[in-house]
């Protein structure tokens, strides 16, 4: 049992408790999917997780996902949760008729006391940190995607999830070298940083390294300096396990500072990646729903998506964001772009 787990005193393992609690409901199936006779391993899995504050935007994330996936995608969305309702649920059922293919969306609800022992942290909610379980949460999985709510899926999803990772135990895409700067700092072990909004898991190679020690080991080492965050101890703990992808499979707000750097993508990669991103990803404090002005070029391709959602009556946040900050459409080059192709 976990040193950071010891509030759990039943007499079984963390895993089982994991096990034992979760609650595994289809909610909705378009298309015959669950009658089909497509073996499972053709099925991409794909993994979220969220709270009732973050609701609407994963039900936005969720159908950007559907409408850009082709007819030949057959998806199996896991909802990762402690305390969505029925009338959520149900919301979220709704949201299937946007796909063209057949897709499965189900409810993966856990007991969330389990996660409790970890740390409150500023912008971070307790659910952010069922990612470091998906090797247990799904022991029926291979292989899974895990997406972030604060994003939008701009392609099919089917190319990431043939990704070959040579051997490794995730795929993810690089952070900035000032991100990385400061992660290092804390002590990590070394590797290229990554960030864990999305994800490529192998989760069968995971359930073979001893994760929960690395876990428990993780968190001491950190908890001195209250940055015991889940994307660190991710950090840590996969350090050199990691396959980095493309950048256009994370396209997130850091490269829209001044003077940001990476050590495994060159001028054209980002520069491609800003223009044609499989998926965006709304990194840091401001968000597009937020009554802000926007850092990410492609923040307002938010709306869109959230009209074709049952919350779509809050677009009004989104016109009250046109008149304030009239210049959502940005064009998407971004200042490292610029930078680089300028010789700076």
């Amino acid at each position: 049992m976990f040193r950071w787990l010891s509030s759990i005193n039943s007499g079984v393992t963390f895993v089982k408790t994991l096990r034992w609690t979760c609650e595994y409901r289809v909610l909705i199936t378009r298309n015959g999917l669950m009658n089909s006779t497509t073996p499972p391993t053709e099925l991409i899995h794909v993994a979220l997780s969220t709270d009732r504050n973050y609701l609407q935007h994963a039900g936005v994330m969720i159908a950007s996902l559907l409408c850009n996936a082709s007819e030949s995608d057959q998806l199996m969305i896991h909802v990762i949760h402690t305390d969505l309702t029925d009338a959520d649920i149900t919301q979220l059922q709704s949201l299937t008729h946007l796909s063209k293919g057949p897709v499965e969306i189900a409810s993966r609800k856990i007991d969330g006391s389990a996660f409790e022992v970890f740390p409150s942290l500023a912008r971070v909610s307790i659910a952010t940190y069922y990612r470091l379980m998906l090797h247990d949460i799904f022991p029926q999985c291979s292989r899974l995607i895990y997406l972030d709510v604060d994003i939008l899926v701009l392609t099919s999803l089917s190319t990431l999830w043939k990704t070959n990772l040579s051997g490794k135990v995730l795929g993810a895409v690089e952070m900035d070298d000032q991100i990385s700067a400061e992660y290092d700092g804390y002590g990590l072990a070394p590797g290229v940083r990554f960030n864990a909004g999305v994800m490529l898991l192998d989760l069968a190679a995971m359930r073979q390294l001893p994760l929960a020690k690395a876990y428990d080991e993780t968190m001491a080492m950190l908890a001195p300096k209250t940055v015991a965050d889940d994307q660190k101890i991710l950090n840590h703990v996969f350090a050199g396990k990691v396959h980095i992808l493309p950048y256009a499979w994370n396209q997130d707000t850091t490269v829209y500072r001044e003077n940001v750097r990476f050590t495994q993508y060159d001028a054209t990669q980002i520069s491609n990646a800003i223009k044609h991103p499989a998926i965006v990803h709304f990194t840091g404090r401001r968000k597009p729903w937020k009554l802000e002005k926007d850092r990410h070029v492609y923040a307002h391709e938010y709306w869109p998506y959230l009209a074709k959602t049952p919350w779509r009556h809050r677009r009004w946040a989104g016109y009250i964001k046109r008149i304030f900050f009239p210049n959502l459409k940005k064009t998407p080059n971004s200042t490292y772009h610029k930078q680089q192709t300028q010789g700076l």
